[in-house]
């Protein structure tokens, strides 16, 4: 067994028990879990934490996930692959130029969510 967490997640969701949830499935997994409520926090904590990969949700209040993938392109690299967890289905299309590799719409599986999420920090190793 490993003596530290397996990769870095951030996940931005402005709904507590989902940021709950997920921290604690993703944290049984082996993954150290930060978390952010909007997509202005997300960009705060991603810069000082350089995530593996971000978990995003789209509809937030202040800054939303569409605004948080133009602001965070805009950021110094590397970057994490982020993954779309979200209810919203229109326009998300537009997303890989932004950066997103993976949508999955909400409800999600946890554990269709962990091999995506496998995937895609094996990719960027």
């Amino acid at each position: 067994m490993s003596d530290g967490p397996i990769g870095r997640i951030l996940v931005v969701d402005d709904e507590e028990d989902v940021r709950m949830l997920l921290r604690a499935a993703l944290g049984d997994a082996g993954y150290e879990v930060v978390t952010a409520a909007d997509g202005e926090e997300a960009i705060e904590v991603a810069r000082r934490r350089r995530p593996d990969l971000i978990l995003l949700d789209l509809m937030m209040p202040r800054v939303s996930g569409w605004t948080f993938t133009e602001r965070y392109a805009r950021e110094p690299g590397p970057h994490a692959p982020i993954i779309v967890l979200s209810a919203v289905s229109g326009q998300v299309v537009r997303l890989p130029e932004r950066g997103v590799e993976r949508i999955i719409p909400k409800p999600f599986s946890v554990d269709l969510l962990l091999r995506h999420i496998e995937r895609a920090i094996a990719r960027r190793s």
